[in-house]
């Protein structure tokens, strides 16, 4: 079974292999469940706009490695993947940085760093993947995640879900946190961040999209003060090609709003 794989930009929807096998079928499904998302520790962070087109590739890499995951037995076409989707990233961050606009609206990239020190104090440690850290300032700091915040009103290029909702509000899209980083308060402290620069720029409302069974997203945003605005039906879904472990109309996706 093939179906659509989403682009970088659809606001943690992580959507990321392109065949599946019976074997594969709850792979996604089991990863994004809600088993234990208590947080171990706080992490210091430090949160920014990137300063440098190294720090805006490891964005680009970081934004990769989460949203294209694959099972174990895909290792190698995952890894091409993750590299061809980094370098597309890359290119559009850099666009960004130049003070290209993307379809009328204006973005805004959100870096999360922590001091490798603090990340070890804190008790991150590499992924059991062995994926390299991201280290920027002269390897002092890690890049433990990041967001953008859209304005201006514009959808998520890959889901009209959001159509007639954003007219005067903003959105966050590619919500991420490193491996070494999760379950430390990165993400809350990114969503915080987003809303405050919302909120600056005078936007009433703040949205993300995630997908429905994304039961760790979910539990974050309603933590930091969102609700469900509307949920996308399976047919909906199907339509658009949205699905998930090789089942069709899985992949429905869920808005939620939050009242700045």
């Amino acid at each position: 079974v093939k179906y659509k794989v989403p682009v970088l930009s659809s606001s943690s929807v992580e959507v990321l292999d392109t065949e599946k096998t019976s074997s594969e079928r709850r792979f996604h499904i089991n990863r994004l469940a809600a088993t234990d998302t208590r947080e171990l520790s706080n992490l210091k962070v430090s949160i920014r706009l990137p300063e440098s087109f190294e720090e805006l590739d490891h964005i680009a890499l970081l934004r990769a490695r989460s949203f294209y995951v694959f099972p174990p037995e895909r290792a190698f076409s995952g890894k091409l993947m993750v590299e061809m989707k980094a370098g597309e990233e890359s290119e559009r961050l850099r666009g960004l940085r130049q003070g290209a606009m993307e379809g009328g609206e204006t973005v805004t990239p959100l870096l999360a760093t922590a001091s490798v020190l603090d990340l070890q104090h804190a008790g991150g440690a590499p992924d059991n993947a062995g994926v390299s850290p991201l280290l920027t300032r002269q390897g002092q700091e890690e890049v433990v995640g990041s967001l953008d915040v859209f304005l201006r009103g514009s959808s998520p290029p890959d889901s009209a879900i959001l159509r007639g909702n954003v007219d005067a509000g903003a959105y966050m899209a590619n919500v991420c946190v490193s491996p070494s980083a999760l379950r430390r308060g990165v993400a809350r402290q990114l969503v915080a961040a987003a809303q405050d620069y919302a909120r600056t720029q005078g936007a009433p409302v703040l949205y993300v999209i995630t997908l429905a069974v994304n039961e760790k997203a979910g539990g974050l945003y309603r933590n930091c003060g969102f609700v469900v605005e509307k949920e996308e039906s399976a047919n909906a879904a199907k339509g658009r090609g949205g699905c998930l472990d090789g089942i069709e109309g899985r992949a429905n996706v869920v808005l939620f709003k939050c009242t700045l």
